[in-house]
């Protein structure tokens, strides 16, 4: 359990940092990997 909870948060910090990263791309293009991530969940 430890673990999984450690991964989301490491999976959650990868995800933010994604999303600075592309911060300057278009809001539908970060909206589009937002669901993409949500289904992988």
């Amino acid at each position: 359990m430890y673990k999984f909870s450690a991964g989301v948060e490491i999976h959650e910090a990868n995800g933010y940092i994604v999303a600075q990263f592309l911060s300057k791309s278009t809001n539908k293009l970060r909206f589009s990997i937002v669901l993409d991530v949500c289904k992988s969940v």
